[in-house]
């Protein structure tokens, strides 16, 4: 059996902030960190693949707590939306 694990920080309740795109947040999701296999969940591709494209600089870099490695959800849900963006943008040129 697979668990998926997240960690979330909490400050206060309530909704604050917006994303890149102005589109309203609730607090706990501004905030969340994942751990790898929720992320690669998320990003479909291979582990070693995933921490060449950080490497690279492509992908965000995590947060590095205790030994573990925690991504901020909102930097992965960002970089999913330019992928798509990026995938309609050639689309438009074809």
């Amino acid at each position: 059996m697979r668990f998926n694990f997240f960690v979330t920080i909490h400050d206060t309740v309530g909704h604050i902030g917006t994303d890149e795109l102005g589109q309203f947040l609730p607090h706990d999701e501004e905030l969340r960190l994942l751990r790898i296999d929720r992320v690669l969940d998320l990003v479909p591709i291979g582990r070693s693949s995933l921490y060449r494209y950080v490497e690279e600089g492509s992908f965000p870099a995590p947060i590095k707590q205790g030994g573990v490695s925690l991504w901020v959800n909102t930097e992965i849900q960002a970089w999913l939306r330019d992928r798509l963006a990026a995938r309609r943008s050639n689309e438009d040129l074809i």
